[in-house]
């Protein structure tokens, strides 16, 4: 079985900069495969094509690859990135948290090829189905905000992103601006942030990109103060 990047808790001392876009959902579809070729014959019968259960995991995957390579070109304009950040040991991670002279953003990469994508101020569907994407978004982005002022001090405040992948048959109708979420499309990240108001120097940027790549300011021993809830 490989290691189960996908759902561990970091060490306290681990160096989350080295995690690769994509890396824990590429971790998952190996262990569905692996447990599959066991359940259906074992090594001896192993299966070379992938199974339908790891196509959710792949395409995940590589949405989030898509756009880890997307972010790097925001580089040289002072912004760091991390992935695949964890929000606890049972797999949840936030897929991309964004670090630069324009804030801190948490990004989550949604891949709907050829999807409509239908935003409104309080909703966002799929192909006409609502989903839970601006909830988890906010959650997402609300404990990355107390972990990084717990760990830094400062008055960080994480802004949610969704970022949907779809290439350009996908269509992404927007109606409404939700509340506190950025919903973008592979095609406007470089610009977005590229062009985002500067609110941190390059020593701030530094300090917290060096708090937030370190595993245990996501599970310190002590405990965060907790925030008052977003405004309105």
């Amino acid at each position: 079985m490989v290691e189960q990047v996908w759902s561990r808790r970091p060490a306290a001392d681990e160096d989350l900069a080295l995690r690769l876009p994509g890396q824990g959902m590429r971790s998952r579809a190996r262990e569905i495969h692996e447990a599959l070729d066991a359940r259906r014959g074992g090594l001896k019968r192993r299966r070379q094509e992938p199974y339908p259960e790891e196509w959710p995991w792949t395409r995940a995957a590589e949405g989030e690859e898509f756009v880890g390579a997307v972010l790097t070109g925001l580089q040289p304009a002072g912004w760091q990135v991390l992935h695949g950040v964890p929000l606890d040991g049972e797999g949840a991670a936030i897929d991309h948290l964004l670090i630069g002279p324009g804030g801190v953003f948490s990004l989550d990469t949604k891949a709907r090829a050829g999807a409509h994508i239908w935003v409104g101020s309080r909703a966002i569907k799929v192909d006409g189905e609502e989903k839970e994407y601006l909830w988890i978004a906010r959650q997402q982005a609300r404990h990355a905000t107390k972990v990084l002022r717990f760990a830094t001090g400062l008055p960080i405040e994480v802004r949610p992103v969704l970022v949907f992948v779809g290439g350009p048959e996908a269509a992404l109708e927007r109606v409404g601006q939700p509340r506190e979420v950025l919903v973008l499309n592979e095609f406007e990240l470089l610009g977005t942030f590229a062009g985002a108001p500067r609110i941190y120097d390059p020593p701030q940027v530094a300090a917290i990109f060096a708090s937030a790549r370190r595993g245990g300011s996501w599970f310190p021993a002590a405990t965060a103060v907790e925030l008052p809830p977003p405004s309105a």
